[in-house]
């Protein structure tokens, strides 16, 4: 839902708002807090991150993506002729 409706808010005034209605919700209907469900600042899914799996999963580490892009931008690389 931040994917949809967050990442177009372009003041902090309103990203703040957000926030607080999308907490208000979590509250109201799962007795949850948005710190409760999400962990970090930037949530981030890839499909690469685990070899011959293409779930997505949350990318906890961003040294890790940086690595799993590197080692495959490297073999992409290789293995196209120029």
């Amino acid at each position: 839902m931040c994917r949809v409706f967050q990442d177009r808010l372009v003041n902090n005034k309103d990203k703040e708002w957000f926030l607080a209605r999308l907490n208000e919700k979590l509250h109201l209907h799962c007795q949850l807090e948005y710190s409760d469900v999400v962990n970090t600042q930037h949530l981030i899914f890839a499909d690469f991150i685990v070899p011959m799996d293409r779930r997505y999963v949350q990318v906890s580490d961003p040294l890790v993506m940086v690595r799993v892009v590197s080692e495959l931008l490297e073999d992409y690389n290789t293995s196209v002729d120029t």
